[in-house]
């Protein structure tokens, strides 16, 4: 029985498609994988020709100058402004385990990376505290970075990348100052101590001020490795990140 069960579902969605996350029309689907049909694709608000951004210039100038030139030599990837429907897909994956949305996002990650010249040797998304990840069950970043680490055939490193300090929430630091200090020395490399000359692609979900994903790529560049950032989403444009 389960096998013409199997038989059917496939049938069925050979002639009708699945339903797309965000019309949720029964249709068939963009190519890719992405769990969206062409025309909710094609009406994301991508980042496209503005998708580069530098890591937090005020954040970086504090950081010994080996660092700071690993960090200026490089920078931030954006595939959306966080707006609908992207934004209330994040917000579904992050809280209310929505997990179907991280090969969305991973989909849409593969798509912009497709479109630049940058080549990397692994990846690894940016860790809860174990302490947090036993509250919400899974970490929204790793099940993208797994995702996407399956269609770029990169090895995913995020095992070894450890939040060891509990920090309090982001989102209830009052400035951007608080933000940074409320993540310092709270991220560990627990992996091969020489990372020299591994190109790292460090995944969030969201950027807000950079200070996560900075304090997050410092273990790996401490170990040599060159670090570019990529998220899902951010409002930020490159003359606020970098004044």
């Amino acid at each position: 029985m389960s096998g013409n069960v199997s038989l059917l579902q496939a049938w069925a969605r050979f002639c009708f498609g699945r339903a797309c996350l965000v019309c949720h029309r029964s249709t068939l689907l963009a190519p890719g994988d992405s769990g969206l049909c062409r025309p909710c694709l094609a009406d994301l608000p991508w980042r496209l020709s503005d998708c580069a951004l530098p890591w937090p210039k005020d954040l970086v100038d504090d950081l010994p100058s080996g660092a700071r030139t690993t960090f200026l030599g490089s920078h931030i990837l954006v595939a959306c402004r966080y707006e609908p429907p992207v934004r209330d897909g994040l917000l579904a994956l992050k809280f209310h385990d929505a997990s179907e949305w991280s090969q969305t996002f991973a989909a849409l990650a593969a798509m912009l990376l497709r479109r630049r010249p940058e080549r990397f040797d692994a990846l690894a998304a940016v860790p809860l505290h174990v302490d947090r990840l036993a509250e919400r069950g899974y970490n929204q970043a790793g099940l993208i970075a797994t995702a996407l680490a399956r269609r770029l055939n990169l090895p995913d490193w995020s095992s070894q990348l450890i939040r060891h300090r509990a920090t309090a929430r982001q989102s209830e630091q009052q400035s951007r100052e608080d933000r940074h200090h409320n993540l310092i020395d709270a991220f560990i490399w627990t992996g091969p101590p020489d990372l020299r000359p591994a190109h790292v692609l460090l995944i969030d979900d969201v950027l807000t001020t950079g200070s996560t994903l900075l304090a997050a790529a410092m273990p790996l560049v401490q170990h040599g490795a060159q670090v570019t950032g990529l998220v899902v989403a951010s409002n930020q444009m490159a003359s606020a990140v970098s004044s």
